[in-house]
Order: structure tokens, then C-alpha cells, then sequence
């Protein structure tokens, strides 16, 4: 009996093998074929190319006045990086043009202008993190000053107390 069940089971299991197989061959058959990306007609390189190298020297202006403002190197250190990212991009879309891989070029054009819209916000955080520095210094030296005041007002009471008390 225990054969018997062996067989039975292997008998069985090509069976769903084999149906599963021919299930498959039939399917794939009927599936549909998937879409050839076409060829993207040519791009004009140059229409990417000229607002990246815009954004760049615009970048580069609004980070120059930034730290000229007072903005540290710290606080503008992200867009830095960003900008030196935007620039690398410009050059190796520019390479890329010259080499004639229009694609390549507009795909690393359009990373570059991605990369460099991102210096505008990171140097205005870096602007708004520096006025409320300052701020918090101009506070903290006008409560010291006015400690200072309060500090000499005690001092003077307390002095007033001791004479009153001396003189009694």
C-alpha cells in the first residue's frame, strides 16, 4: 500500500507540474507584449543649459551677499555644497553636449538646475538662522545689563538696611 501511495503521489504531482507548465506556456503566450520605449525626439541641449547657467551665477550672487551680510561660512555651508553640485553638473552637461549625448546631457542639465533651485531656500534659512542669532545675542546683553542694574539696586538696599540697622 505504502508503493502504491508513492506512485500515486509522484503520478499526481507531475500531473500538477505538467498543468501548471501548460498553464503558464498558455498565459504567457496571451500576455501582453510590453510597450518598446520609443526614441525621444532630439532635445535642444542649450534650452537646459541656459537656465542652469543662470541659476548658477544667480546662486552664487545670492550666497556672496549672504555672507557679505554676515551669514557664516558655517550656516551657508549646505548651500555651498549644493552650489558646487549645480556647477559640477553644469560642466559635465556641457562635456556631455560637446561629446554629443544630447540625452545624457539635458538629464544631468535638468539634476544640476534640481540641485541649484535649492541654494535660494537654503541661503534664506542660513539668513533667517543668523537675524534670529543676533537676536537672541541682543537679548541676552540687554538681560545682562539689566541684571547688572537690578545687582547694583540691590547692593544699594542692602547697604540702606544695613546703616538703618547700625544706627539703631
Amino acid at each position: 500500500e505504502s508503493m502504491l501511495t508513492v506512485r500515486l503521489s509522484r503520478r499526481y504531482l507531475w500531473r500538477v507540474v505538467s498543468v501548471c507548465l501548460m498553464a503558464g506556456v498558455l498565459l504567457w503566450g496571451c500576455a501582453p507584449e510590453q510597450a518598446v520605449p520609443l526614441p525621444q525626439p532630439p532635445v535642444d541641449v542649450s534650452k537646459r543649459l541656459a537656465p542652469l547657467a543662470e541659476c548658477v551665477a544667480r546662486s552664487q550672487r545670492t550666497i556672496t551677499a549672504a555672507a557679505e551680510a554676515g551669514v557664516s561660512a558655517g550656516g551657508l555651508a549646505p548651500a555651498n555644497s549644493s552650489m558646487a553640485d549645480a556647477q559640477d553638473a553644469l560642466d559635465e552637461a556641457k562635456r556631455l553636449a560637446q561629446q554629443n549625448k544630447p540625452q545624457e546631457a539635458t538629464e544631468q542639465a535638468t539634476r544640476g538646475l534640481e540641485e541649484c533651485e535649492k541654494v535660494d531656500a537654503m541661503v534664506a534659512k542660513a539668513r533667517q538662522d543668523t537675524v534670529e542669532r543676533k537676536a537672541r545675542a541682543q537679548l541676552a546683553t540687554e538681560a545682562e545689563a539689566r541684571i547688572a542694574q537690578t545687582a547694583a539696586c540691590v547692593d544699594g538696599a542692602r547697604q540702606a538696611v544695613r546703616s538703618v540697622s547700625t544706627t539703631k
